[in-house]
């Protein structure tokens, strides 16, 4: 049993390690892609702007560059939101999350006391 009661143990830690790796992966990840989208969401937006909208509307280089940019700038705030936006689902999905795991934990607690009342009345 020692030896036996070593390797599952050894291997159980193991699988919580991966477990763990694979959650930070996972929020990395997420991570990655919300800044990597943050970043090249103005820039292409702006370089719509640039080739497609304001060089139809204006024939000055200067202008189509002031398009281009306060079209970047805006959609920046747009992302900026959207961001704001999902951090406040995923808080509340947490919270939601952590009151559910204390209902689960109050109620298992009062099938723990009713069984034992129960229990204690069969002996009497």
């Amino acid at each position: 049993k020692g030896m036996g009661g070593g390797i599952s143990e050894a291997l159980a830690g193991h699988n919580a390690e991966k477990t763990s790796i694979a959650a930070e992966m996972n929020k990395l990840s997420s991570v990655t892609a919300i800044a990597t989208n943050m970043i090249l969401a103005p820039l292409t937006f702006g370089a719509f702007l640039y080739f497609f909208v304001s060089s139809r509307i204006f024939t000055s280089p200067t202008y189509q560059i002031l398009c281009s940019i306060v079209g970047g700038v805006a959609m920046m705030f747009v992302e900026m939101t959207l961001f704001v936006i999902r951090s406040d689902m995923l808080i509340e999905h947490d919270e939601k999350k952590k009151k559910e795991g204390e209902v689960r934990v109050q109620r298992k607690n009062m099938a723990v006391v009713e069984a034992k009342r129960k229990e204690g009345k069969k002996r009497d």
